[in-house]
């Protein structure tokens, strides 16, 4: 039997090449650039395939590595853009992991029942529904089978085959060396320019569309690379040398990035690793956030007053940068966002129930601007960008199901971090949950004021690193059992 599985294997091998070489034969005589570019990019077409059949974890390696040096390209055709080969990688993965759903295999029952993986499900069944009434219905479906495809392949898929301290790590440390890689491109060609400020949108292209989404996949990997110093020798797969490396970069990258949402978020979780060092619960968390938001409420006429009293603006150097976050008097920037934020709560209160579907916030939201609170940047034609949240945007496009299943998914997956990190016996486990939980809150946080969940790098690391903390929870929590199905 196993020889004449080897057999097959063989001939299928030489068929394909026999196949290739006649393909190889054709493109010579033709002499033809499609077919050129084509010949060249069919091996690599083969190999993807043969990993993702046969070889899932070596897929998902490859896939660490490629995603950050994918290629943006902002319109193929009928305005439609697309991430290569990355984008290509997630949808042909998307594919098999469905197929094999449906057949009953590939993903255990202990992920499909954990809690972060019901609000997942529930999140993208709304969106469904949602995407059925949807004002554009097109876009909503559009929209929303690139979001399933994200989540069953960088959230199921890398929970499956990745889900184990050795293969996370191996997982993080590929994507931070490609993404290294597109760190030292931007920074150089940053360096041309003096490192100023009015230039970091164009620096990261073509691998990030601006600097905000490069700043913010760079964010996702701090924590992770600065807890890697105290995980125990016998469980890390590198020496710490290699972190020592790879962190000046990224902090590099995160202060040439300028993007203020960035900076705060990093600054937060200095705050939110103390409260972690404090072994602080996560009810007097909330209760804290409720009573700031409280004070804030109630203190809301003098602090408007004296936000109105900032003038700092972008660019003109690192702290008046970043002290123009809180102005709201002359940054078209954030009066913009708040032009933003109000369109998307007049939508909301008109549709409350299901919105305007997935994905329309963008060529639905002109009507509803205040014209005392537009500025020189805003547009009627759903060209520049959309609501600047990513809470408000399943609140306007999902309605209020929408955002409370998408708020449910941070909620249990914080939960669940906070519980590996405080009672898990195992250092390495908390460590790693802690890095993980941190990465993502530098997210949690950006997601007020700009939202990139539909791009590929930042949905493999949101989704990924979701999954990754339901893995260790599975296989390492008060739920784990031997029978939890994720790879070691």
């Amino acid at each position: 039997m196993l020889n004449r599985q080897l057999h097959k294997k063989y001939f299928f091998s030489l068929l394909v090449i026999v196949l290739y070489g006649l393909f190889l034969f054709f493109v010579i005589i033709y002499d033809s650039l499609y077919l050129r570019i084509a010949a060249a990019a069919l091996p690599f077409l083969l190999i993807t395939i043969y990993l993702a059949l046969y070889h899932p974890l070596w897929y998902a390696m490859l896939m660490a590595l490629i995603l950050p040096l994918s290629v943006n390209l902002e319109d193929i055709g009928m305005g439609v853009g697309v991430s290569l080969p990355g984008e290509i990688m997630v949808v042909f993965m998307a594919l098999v992991v469905l197929i094999n759903l449906l057949n009953g295999r590939y993903i255990t029952k202990t992920i499909i029942r954990h809690p972060v993986s019901i609000a997942i499900a529930l999140n993208l069944l709304w969106m469904v529904i949602a995407s059925v009434t949807s004002t554009m219905p097109v876009i909503s479906w559009k929209y929303m089978m690139m979001r399933i495809a994200f989540v069953v392949v960088f959230y199921l898929f890398f929970m499956q085959v990745l889900g184990s301290l050795k293969n996370i790590q191996k997982f993080m440390w590929l994507f931070a060396a490609a993404l290294t890689m597109v760190i030292v491109y931007t920074l150089l060609r940053h360096s041309q320019f003096n490192f100023i400020q009015q230039v970091n949108g164009y620096v990261p292209q073509p691998f990030f569309k601006d600097h905000t989404i490069y700043g913010a996949s760079v964010a996702l990997l701090l924590p992770f690379f600065a807890g890697w110093f105290f995980i125990p020798s016998k469980d890390r797969i590198f020496p710490r040398f290699f972190s020592m490396i790879v962190l000046p970069f990224i902090l590099a990258a995160i202060v040439f990035s300028y993007s203020r949402a960035v900076w705060l978020s990093v600054a937060l979780i200095i705050i939110g690793t103390i409260f972690i060092l404090l072994r602080v619960k996560l009810r007097y968390i909330f209760a804290g956030l409720f009573v700031l938001l409280a004070v804030g409420l109630y203190f809301k006429d003098p602090i408007i007053y004296r936000l109105q009293n900032v003038e700092s603006e972008r660019g003109s150097s690192v702290k008046e940068h970043a002290t123009s976050i809180a102005n709201v008097n002359t940054s078209a920037s954030n009066l913009e966002r708040i032009n933003r934020w109000e369109a998307g709560l007049d939508m909301f209160s008109e549709k409350p129930l299901l919105g305007f579907g997935p994905g329309t916030y963008p060529f639905q939201y002109a009507p509803y601007q205040d014209e005392e609170l537009m500025t020189r940047i805003s547009t009627y034609f759903g060209d520049k960008g959309g609501v600047h949240s990513e809470y408000l945007k399943p609140l306007t496009e999902t309605g209020l199901p929408g955002f409370l299943t998408f708020a449910a998914v941070i909620l249990l997956t914080v939960g669940r971090g906070m519980r590996l990190v405080y009672k898990n016996k195992n250092t390495s486990v908390r460590i790693v949950a802690a890095s993980l939980l941190l990465g993502l809150t530098t997210y949690y946080v950006h997601g007020f004021f700009n939202f990139f969940l539909h791009t590929d790098k930042i949905a493999a690391l949101f989704w990924g690193m979701t999954g990754f903390i339901v893995a260790l929870d599975i296989k390492y929590g008060k739920a784990a059992n031997k029978s939890s199905g994720i790879n070691v």
